[in-house]
């Protein structure tokens, strides 16, 4: 006879099979969620980045600077290609530019380098192309001591520190300039 609050062996087994398959179920569900997810990031990326295209389009017809606003997705930056004097395998841009200049809206990579920003770019990213070459440009005092003498070093070792990916951690506001000759800045105001 079985005693209340006792557990049976038969009891037993379906309650540890119930745990192993929920325990299996939700690397599954955290998949799903994160395609979903992509895919709306993605979404927004390409809006972001339209935006962008248009604005560039806009002060290159009027002759004049154009400000933008874009605020999604959160954690993908603007970053322009070729960046710099970087290669990857020979190549300067990802595959989905086209032509001679881009500029992309792309996840960031959880480890900062060229390297990764190109790859993640490419297998990530979206991208539009642009006949004339664009730069990313952030030209804000740098906020903490560190930062300040790592800029000081840069500058030092005739590193561009203007020229740098754009991050969209929130509403960002930027300005399409066409001052420079034969190049297109989009520069963050805030």
């Amino acid at each position: 006879m079985q005693k209340k609050g006792e557990l049976t062996t038969e009891e037993l087994i379906k309650i540890i099979f119930a745990v192993i398959g929920i325990l299996i179920l939700i690397p599954f569900g955290i998949k799903i969620a994160n395609i979903l997810t992509y895919k709306y990031e993605l979404k927004q990326a390409e809006e972001s980045l339209n935006k962008i295209v248009f604005s560039i389009e806009k002060a290159e017809k009027l002759e004049e600077d154009a400000e933008v606003f874009v605020h999604s997705p959160r954690e993908w930056w603007i970053i322009a290609w070729p960046y710099k004097d970087f290669k990857y395998n020979g190549q300067s841009k990802p595959l989905s530019c086209k032509g001679e200049y881009c500029v992309c809206i792309c996840p960031i990579p959880s480890f900062s380098s060229k390297e990764s920003s190109f790859l993640e770019c490419e297998s990530r990213g979206i991208c539009r192309e642009s006949d004339k070459l664009v730069k990313t440009i952030y030209d804000a005092p740098p906020s903490t001591f560190g930062a300040k003498v790592w800029k000081k070093i840069a500058i030092w070792r005739g590193k561009d520190v203007k020229n740098i990916p754009l991050n969209i951690g929130s509403l960002l506001n930027l300005k399409i300039s066409l001052k420079e000759k034969d190049q297109i800045q989009i520069i963050r105001i805030n």
